[in-house]
Formats: C-alpha cells, structure tokens, sequence
C-alpha cells in the first residue's frame, strides 16, 4: 500500500534527479552523471571538451560551444558507428531541447545485432542539481546505447564553462 501511494505521489507531482554515479537497479544500472569542465577561450565565448571510454565498446565525444550565434557542436564515435550534430541559435539563453535516436543493424559473433542509440542534448538545468563547482552550466548531453538484448548503458554529462 506504500509504494501505491509513493508511486500516486510521483506520477502527481515532479521527480527531478541526476542519474547517479552507482550501479544499482536493473534498468539504469550503467548509467553514470558527469561534470565536465570545458577548456575555454579568456572570454568564455569558445570551449571544447573531450571525453572517451571503454564501457561496452570504446568511444570518444566531442563538445564544442561558441557564441555569436550561439554553436552547439557534438560528435561521438564508437566501433559500430559515428554521429554529428549542431545546434545554432541567436541567444545562448534560449531553452532548447534536441534529442535523436539512431537504430542500426550489424553481423555480430552471435549473428545479427541491432544497435540502438538515443541522444539529448539541453540547455535547461532546472531538472538536475548543478554542481557549486560547475560556474557556468553550458549544455546537458544524455546518451544511451544498447546492443542487442545487452543492458542498457550510457551516461548524462553536464558540460561546464569555468
């Protein structure tokens, strides 16, 4: 009756979170938060960040901000496919919300896999907790990928001009 009643409040009011750096429950249990500071101009107005790892397959991302308009540039690549996408806007201030999903096929060792990819990318930061040692918040990036009937892996990495 209490977890009914927990469940009710949630679904009535809003659940804001970062995803947690640990592993636990089953449908989120690789998934990591990071912070992610950019390495910028004196003026703050272009930064880039380079991010790259081994979970599930290894990958390497690539943000990059500038302003005059406002450039929201991003890459990824990893073993089974390669993706980019930019985002320009007048005012870096705007809110925006861009999100993608990519579905592919590939021969795997057990035969075929199909690889599905999701990824948003945002600049509203109400729904998360900002670090104090996060200056000034650029975007959110949350990606998640899984292969086959493989578990559900990816990450929520907010990127920080400082």
């Amino acid at each position: 009756m209490l977890v009914l009643a927990i469940l009710c409040s949630m679904l009535l009011s809003q659940v804001n979170a970062n995803w947690k750096s640990s592993r636990s429950g089953p449908i989120r249990a690789d998934m990591k938060f990071y912070v992610m500071n950019m390495t910028c101009n004196d003026a703050r107005t272009r930064c880039e960040a380079c991010k790259s790892g081994h979970e599930g397959g290894i990958y390497l991302d690539l943000f990059e901000y500038s302003e005059g308009p406002a450039k929201f540039h991003f890459e990824g690549t990893t073993a089974t496919s390669n993706w980019k996408d930019s985002i320009l806007q007048e005012d870096p201030l705007e809110p925006f919300r861009y999100c993608t999903q990519n579905k592919n096929t590939y021969w795997g060792r057990s035969g075929i896999v199909t690889h599905r990819f999701y990824l948003c990318v945002d600049n509203i930061f109400s729904d998360i907790t900002v670090p104090t040692e996060c200056f000034r918040p650029i975007a959110l990036i949350s990606t998640s990928s899984q292969h086959g009937d493989d578990r559900q892996i990816g990450d929520q990495t907010l990127y920080c001009a400082n």
